[in-house]
């Protein structure tokens, strides 16, 4: 009787560890990646990449934007969400992280068609790509040939 009760704590431990593990949001994300704000707000950092520097989270995931929206144009919505995830504020302040070379004059925000508050860069309205494995990867940098990060400058990086 010792030995299965033993067993059964063992596999309710190993259960606890997998479902922790993909709950984490250490230095890898998943689709469900979303960077939550802290008690002061969202921060943007910058973060160097093979393609230049670009603006990014704390987790050093690196933002995209859409080269076809403004700040008052967002097209992606609906599906399109799936891949590529709009950073929005939740009602937090955003913030440039000191001394990081992110401009807060170029910091925004604009109101998407769902109601949610999407922040911008450079006038760019930000998104997180949903298949990142590791921080600092710009995996889709140019895919569509529509999507790129975004630069310190606020400008996309297209090259």
């Amino acid at each position: 009787m010792r030995f299965k009760r033993h067993i059964r704590i063992v596999g309710l431990l190993a259960v606890l560890a997998v479902g922790a593990a993909a709950c984490s949001s250490g230095g890898s994300t998943s689709s469900g990646f979303k960077p939550t704000p802290g008690k002061n707000g969202l921060t943007l950092y910058s973060w160097k990449t093979s393609y230049g520097t670009a603006v990014g989270s704390i987790d050093g995931v690196v933002a995209y934007a859409d080269k076809n929206e403004s700040a008052s144009k967002t097209e992606c919505t609906g599906s399109c969400t799936n891949t590529w995830h709009p950073w929005v504020t939740d009602g937090a302040a955003v913030h440039a992280a000191a001394n990081s070379g992110v401009q807060s004059s170029l910091i925004g925000t604009v109101k998407r068609s769902d109601g949610s508050t999407q922040i911008t860069y450079g006038g760019h309205p930000l998104y997180l790509y949903a298949h990142t494995k590791d921080a600092l990867q710009a995996n889709a940098q140019g895919a569509g040939g529509v999507w790129y990060i975004v630069g310190l400058d606020g400008n996309l990086i297209t090259s």
